[in-house]
Parts: structure tokens; C-alpha cells; sequence
């Protein structure tokens, strides 16, 4: 099974219930099909780059899977269909870790003392002469 990663925009006007009563229909479905969730998250209200289906705002939603990739094309239709999602995108995304990643070594901290200052080079004083002067002279 590979990850995946749904992101859909609902419309505006529809309640938090129903944003909730969306996702949870995806997640069942997902889990349906020996699917696993390791992500879920509301975004939330935001403004659309462009008016999409007459929509100026959308309602963000966030999910993390791990699904069979012949199953992916069924939730996309199942997803398209849905009068309430106006846009979504279902992208094969890294598995999600279970602990933040360990660092390896800490690299020391450079100090203004280490850090090499910047010479000016010297610049060449050219001499003149007015040779107008020695012309007439």
C-alpha cells in the first residue's frame, strides 16, 4: 500500500457538521477498503485564489492515507461527485513518522571572531600631472 494525501475545499456556506459528516464519509470509505488514516485535519475557512463553481471562500480539509493504488481512482470519482467539494487534489505523498526525525550531530556555532573580515585592496594612487603646464613652460 503506498500514502496518499486528499486535499478538498468545501463550499462556504455549508456548516461544520457537514464539513465533518464529509470527511468522515472519505475516512470510512478509506477504511473500507484496508485503508489506513494517519492524518485528519480541518484548515479551516480561507479565501480562494479564484471564484470556483461561484465561490469566493472554501472550507479546507486535510487527510493522510494509506491506500491501495487501484482504490484511489474510486475515491476520486466518489470525491467528484460529492455536491458539497468543489475542489480536491489526491497527491501520493511520504508516509507520515511516527517521532520527529533524530539530528544526527549539532553543528558547532560559527562566532563573529571565526568568520574571516572582509580586506579592501589597496588601490593604486595614480599620479597626474598637468601637462598643460609642462607644454608651455
Amino acid at each position: 500500500m503506498l500514502t496518499y494525501e486528499i486535499l478538498f475545499v468545501n463550499r462556504a456556506e455549508a456548516s461544520q457538521e457537514k464539513i465533518k459528516e464529509t470527511a468522515e464519509k472519505i475516512q470510512s470509505v478509506i477504511l473500507r477498503n484496508n485503508g489506513e488514516v494517519f492524518l485528519s485535519e480541518n484548515w479551516g475557512k480561507r479565501r480562494l485564489a479564484f471564484k470556483i463553481k461561484g465561490c469566493t471562500d472554501g472550507n479546507y480539509y486535510r487527510m493522510i492515507f494509506s491506500a491501495d493504488p487501484l482504490f484511489v481512482k474510486e475515491l476520486d470519482r466518489d470525491v467528484r461527485v460529492n455536491e458539497d467539494v468543489i475542489r480536491h487534489i489526491i497527491v501520493r505523498a511520504q508516509k507520515v513518522a511516527e517521532k520527529p526525525p533524530v539530528k544526527e550531530k549539532e553543528e558547532p556555532s560559527i562566532t563573529q571572531a571565526d568568520v574571516p573580515q572582509a580586506v579592501e585592496p589597496e588601490v593604486e594612487k595614480v599620479k597626474t600631472t598637468d601637462k598643460a603646464e609642462e607644454t608651455i613652460g
